[in-house]
């Protein structure tokens, strides 16, 4: 029964276009920077990456994401540790590199604000709980594997 359970479990996660290492978490949060007009809606993955933290997928909304390319894009970062907090990394495959795009400086998954850089700037987000609580995180990956 178990077995038959799991081969269920793992079939509709193909369909949707996850595998069962795929999978996101159900829980999201939303920073935001109201002046900035800047949003930023992270969705970690449930398991753990080489560094015992979660991969996490980010849409980052507004004019400067916009004015760097990647306005409403869901991009998969790797959180890395960096001295008392972390930086999301991004993989730019034109030049094989790793990239930071933000980080926070007191964890990452508890943190109440991030620094994001786009272009040359640095702005700061803060958490929204209101829009956390209403994220829908069901779709993101299906809108990742849609963009690849």
């Amino acid at each position: 029964m178990k077995k038959v359970i799991t081969t269920l479990a793992l079939s509709l996660l193909s369909v949707a276009g996850a595998t069962a290492d795929e999978a996101l978490s159900k829980y999201g949060k939303v920073y935001e920077n109201r002046q900035a007009q800047l949003t930023v809606e992270l969705v970690p993955y449930q398991e753990k990456n080489k560094a015992g933290l979660q991969d996490v997928l980010i849409r980052i909304s507004g004019p400067d994401a916009e004015a760097d390319g990647i306005d409403g894009k869901i991009i998969r970062y790797r959180p890395v540790h960096a001295g008392t907090g972390v930086n999301f990394q991004y993989h730019d495959t034109k030049d094989n590199k790793w990239y930071n795009r933000m980080g926070s400086r007191a964890g990452w998954w508890g943190a109440d604000f991030y620094e994001v850089w786009l272009g040359n700037k640095t702005i700061k987000v803060w958490l929204n709980g209101n829009a956390s609580s209403l994220l829908n995180t069901k779709h993101f990956l299906t809108a990742y594997n849609k963009q690849k």
